[in-house]
């Protein structure tokens, strides 16, 4: 499908709009992995800089004068983690990695980072209701989550990965997050 634009000189131009062709589109769970995966390395990240500099585990504690430093501090590494690898790692964070997935544009075009900041914005948006943005993708036909819509982006297989790894992948996501010694 393609869109026909005028530019600023009156030239008629098509714009493609057709989705990347370079892999089959990935569902829920692979992508819910990679998330969980990427989670918790942020959080050891957190926790461990947080003892460094805080000499202190507390978090989410607000009544504690150093929860906003903790909070600001979460956010910005999750941030620099996020954009610095997607924008540096061909679209996969470490997870994505583990997972066997990448991060692409709908065009065909490199990521960019507008792009990259429209889907990290949206993805708040897709966490704030519940989570729901991020289940979107179980039952939509392109397998995009709310903030991939907003962006333009697709979430596509970069290598096959074995059903038995994801599994033990996400279990032992499931079980560091909760605080289980694996």
């Amino acid at each position: 499908m393609a869109i026909k634009l005028r530019t600023a000189t009156g030239t008629l131009v098509e714009e493609s709009t057709a989705v990347v062709e370079t892999g089959k589109l990935v569902g829920f769970w692979r992508r819910w992995t990679a998330l969980l995966v990427d989670e918790l390395i942020l959080v050891l990240i957190v926790v461990g800089l947080a003892q460094a500099f805080f000499h202190d585990y507390v978090f989410l504690d607000f009544s504690d004068p150093n929860a906003a430093k903790y909070l600001l501090s979460a956010v910005g590494f999750g941030v620099i983690y996020t954009f610095g690898f997607l924008l540096l790692n061909q679209g996969q964070t470490v997870g994505m990695q583990l997972a066997g997935i990448q991060l692409k544009r709908e065009n065909g075009k490199p990521l960019e980072f507008t792009t990259i900041l429209v889907r990290y914005l949206g993805g708040m948006l897709s966490a704030l209701a519940l989570r729901l943005g991020y289940l979107w993708c179980a039952w939509d036909s392109k397998k995009q989550t709310w903030h991939d819509k907003m962006a333009g982006t697709i979430v596509v297989e970069k290598r096959q990965v074995g059903v038995g790894w994801i599994v033990a992948l996400f279990i032992s996501a499931m079980l560091l997050a909760s605080g289980y010694n694996v």
